[in-house]
């Protein structure tokens, strides 16, 4: 089983660490140990929803079906012509960011604006507060990294011929600043005023930056290569 969830998850062209929530569907959704294996693979951050780890989910017999009619019901007005249009690529095919975007605070630390795969146009904004009069803000795509903790494992005897267990590594997907995309200098902001920064995508892919500290508004677009 284990093999089998993380070749999906693999053929999908992401790791068990992109993945937030696990739905389990199906008869064998009810097996206990099914859900308990599933939780195993997956980090301790992914919800596993399953009926022997929460009995206030609905019957997962019935998932599927429920699915179909709140599909039904949401195109249900709609008439062929307008289903037909909501078909065309442009509208399936949606555009979608590939890395997060965002900033690096004063700590170095990646701080995320718009996630990964977040589909565009998409306006964002994010409310810092200013560290000096004036301020450069440093706009990054964010790089993918796998911190990993080293947890040991805990002695039960002070036996010295008592086997030891092997430490546990936790794995956790963290993001660095990568490729810097632009910079915004902001003047006159005034220390420990609140700066609003707003990241902005049009529906052609335009990035836009504006930086807002009260009657001080700075604006810029990135210019791809």
């Amino acid at each position: 089983m284990a093999a089998f969830v993380e070749s999906v998850v693999t053929k999908a062209g992401l790791e068990t660490l992109d993945i937030d929530e696990v739905l389990l569907v199906g008869g064998s959704s009810n097996i206990p140990k099914l859900a308990s294996n599933i939780q195993f693979i997956f980090p301790e951050s992914t919800v596993v929803q399953a009926p022997s780890l929460d009995s206030k989910l609905d019957n997962p017999n019935e998932l599927t079906s429920k699915g179909a009619a709140l599909q039904a019901s949401m195109i249900e007005s709609f008439d062929a012509e307008e289903i037909a249009e909501s078909l065309q690529p442009v509208v399936v095919n949606t555009f979608h960011v590939v890395k997060p975007i965002g900033i690096k605070n004063s700590d170095g630390e990646f701080v995320q604006i718009i996630s990964r795969e977040t589909a565009y146009p998409i306006r964002k904004t994010i409310t810092l507060e200013a560290s000096a009069d004036n301020i450069l803000i440093e706009l990054y795509e964010g790089k993918r990294t796998i911190k990993e903790t080293v947890i040991e494992a805990e002695k039960y005897s002070d036996d010295e011929d008592s086997e030891e267990e092997e430490p546990e590594i936790v794995k956790e997907l963290k993001y660095i600043p990568g490729e810097l995309l632009g910079q915004l200098a902001v003047r006159g902001a005034g220390k420990g005023n609140k700066v609003e920064v707003i990241v902005n995508i049009t529906r052609d892919g335009k990035l836009q930056i504006t930086a807002r500290s009260g009657a001080v508004v700075v604006k810029g677009e990135v210019q791809s290569a």
